[in-house]
């Protein structure tokens, strides 16, 4: 993903990509996006066509307030983080 949009710029938006994707409190979604996010960068690494490069970054900033949303609300933790703290468990 290079051309016209600067590579700071891009840089920059899998940084936050990654780390939004990191805060996901389920284990399996943190993951999944973590791993989706590298996977799509990785994939349009060589990319040179300024249309498809723009139309990519604008579907990463879409994706990232997606995952910010997501990330706000709280989600109900699993049972067994909360047996890792009960004093039978320890």
């Amino acid at each position: 993903m290079a051309s016209n949009i600067p590579k700071q710029q891009i840089l920059s938006l899998y940084k936050s990509l990654i780390r939004e994707s990191g805060k996901f409190p389920n284990y399996n979604f943190r993951c999944y996006a973590i791993r989706r996010v590298k996977d799509s960068f990785k994939a349009n690494k060589l990319l040179t066509d300024i249309k498809l490069v723009r139309k990519e970054v604008d579907y990463a900033k879409e994706n990232l307030e997606m995952i910010k949303r997501q990330c706000f609300f709280w989600t109900r933790t699993l049972i067994m983080l909360h047996l890792q703290n009960h004093p039978r468990c320890l």
